[in-house]
């Protein structure tokens, strides 16, 4: 899913703290519903909390074992700004912004940019 995409609708975090995670780490789960299929509400034995792409996750029991780093850091994005994508899951963009920032933005706020496009 490489490649340049162009924002069309803004967004913005819902919250300012964003879940970090480590590969192997443990964490509990939680099935909510929520607007993306594909995501547990995850929380760590600290208390921090957030959403997790479940792709990313072993599940075992109650507990969901974290099979790749992750940082669940939102971008804030206007429309007609530039993100070159890292990768696509369950309804999310991870992308690095122009100015060096990698964090999430839904895919319903981005279009792909084609290669012969100015």
């Amino acid at each position: 899913m490489a490649g340049t995409y162009r924002v069309v609708r803004a967004h913005a975090p819902d919250c300012a703290d964003s879940l970090t995670l480590k590969k192997g780490d443990t964490v509990a789960f939680e099935r909510r519903k929520t607007n993306w299929e594909g995501w547990l509400w995850c929380s760590k034995p600290t208390g921090e909390s957030g959403w997790v792409p479940e792709p990313w996750v072993r599940i075992e029991g109650a507990t969901a074992i974290l099979k790749r780093d992750y940082d669940a850091f939102e971008l804030t994005i206007r429309p007609g700004t530039r993100l070159e994508a890292v990768l696509a899951v369950s309804g999310w963009l991870l992308a690095v912004s122009s100015e060096g920032t990698t964090g999430w933005v839904p895919l319903d706020c981005v279009e792909s940019m084609s290669s012969d496009a100015t």
